[in-house]
């Protein structure tokens, strides 16, 4: 009997089968489905991971080091252990980054040297032609605008608005939108990652998002990046973000888009399947359904132009199982960058065809009275048709 979809309901067909961890090495053998029905796609593995696979799959997870990911993915350049011209380098680069975030979404910088500060903002004018550093700097302030509320000078922390990182890491990018002002909150089930985001002076919870029992209304925008493939049941966590929204609310959802160009080309050495983590993967018409079916007003679905890290870990997983070592690191630096541009040309023609999928989304209803202990139980909605985005 052919696995049903856990979104839709719709029969599933075996897309990959007996996938293996090459990212991490976690001990088993995953079979990804992904569901019949044109105007949904969802992909998930079937029959799901354990718990106990799950745990294991999670011990060695980079987003729980304290500076945790690939040097190419969001930051672009590390400090250089006290090297002086790389700490040169490096202060330019995130000077870059802020001048760039305060002209596309309204923050304050932080003050540099006159040289400093003068050269980074020309480098981030410069940034602005590469599409996927573009799309770095923009993810690293979580495509929000900054709120009226930080243009005062205020030091309540009540009286600043209220952002929730579910799935923080080691809390890297929620510290920086700390000192841009915002009333920073985080959680992930990682007891390490707790401790290397507590160690930044961040309020990080340990467990799951339903078991820190915040308040309904309690938050101005909710972020989960890169962090609903691993929820074992999406809509229920969507709910629940909805719950905690204020009316208005943000919710920004980044995750990767099987439906993309990623999965069309690398197939199952891509980066995105990520077994046994990655519990679902998402097509622009089921992410949508998601979201609506949590009770959510999607205000924009589109796709990103971040493929570096994820074209780079994909060559090394098809160059592993063609018996070959992994490329040098300055070639497939230059074939990921060209990899970027081609997509940001395909994504003129398909703007859905991305590697990653991001969706902005705001609370819907009025959040529910505080007696209420959950939110409601969504019901399952016809997905909206996205023509054929769900291949």
């Amino acid at each position: 009997m052919r696995p049903k979809c856990p979104l839709c309901g719709s029969p599933t067909d075996l897309l990959h089968p007996n996938l293996h961890d090459d990212l991490y090495g976690s001990i088993g053998v995953w079979h990804l489905h992904r569901c019949s029905e044109p105007d949904c796609g969802l992909g998930s593995l079937q029959p799901p991971p354990t718990s106990a696979d799950i745990l294991a799959a999670y011990e060695s997870y980079h987003t729980h080091s304290p500076d945790h990911g690939p040097v190419n993915a969001t930051d672009g350049m590390s400090a250089g252990d006290g090297n002086g011209a790389m700490t040169f380098l490096h202060n330019l680069w995130h000077g870059a980054r802020e001048r760039y975030q305060a002209r596309r979404f309204g923050y304050t910088p932080a003050p540099r040297p006159v040289l400093e500060s003068t050269l980074s903002s020309v480098l981030s004018w410069l940034i602005t032609l590469l599409p996927g550093h573009r799309a770095d700097f923009a993810a690293a302030a979580f495509y929000l605008h900054a709120p009226q509320e930080l243009q005062a000078t205020t030091s309540s922390p009540t009286a600043r608005p209220q952002l929730l990182e579910v799935g923080c890491g080691s809390g890297k990018i929620l510290s920086r939108m700390q000192n841009f002002g915002w009333q920073v909150t985080g959680t992930d089930f990682d007891d390490n990652a707790v401790m290397a985001a507590r160690s930044r002076d961040l309020d990080v919870r340990s467990g799951t998002l339903a078991a820190q029992n915040f308040a309904p209304a309690s938050f101005d925008a909710i972020v989960l990046k890169h962090v609903l493939e691993h929820v074992p049941e999406p809509v229920a966590e969507l709910a629940l973000c909805n719950h905690l929204l204020k009316p208005g609310g943000k919710l920004i959802v980044m995750t990767p888009n099987l439906a993309g160009l990623g999965h069309d080309r690398w197939q199952r050495h891509w980066r995105g399947l990520e077994p046994p983590r990655h519990l679902q993967i998402f097509t622009p018409p089921a992410l949508r359904t998601a979201l609506i079916n949590g009770g959510l007003s999607v205000q924009e679905l589109s796709t990103t132009g971040r493929t570096r890290s994820s074209y780079r870990a994909s060559l090394d997983a098809q160059r592993l199982t063609a018996g070959k070592g992994n490329l040098a690191a300055l070639p497939s630096l230059v074939l990921a960058e060209l990899d970027e541009w081609l997509e940001a040309l395909m994504r003129l023609r398909d703007p859905l065809c991305g590697n990653e999928l991001l969706a902005i989304a705001t609370a819907s209803l009025p959040a529910a009275e505080p007696a209420a202990a959950q939110p409601p139980t969504p019901q399952l909605l016809t997905p909206k048709p996205l023509g054929n985005h769900a291949r």
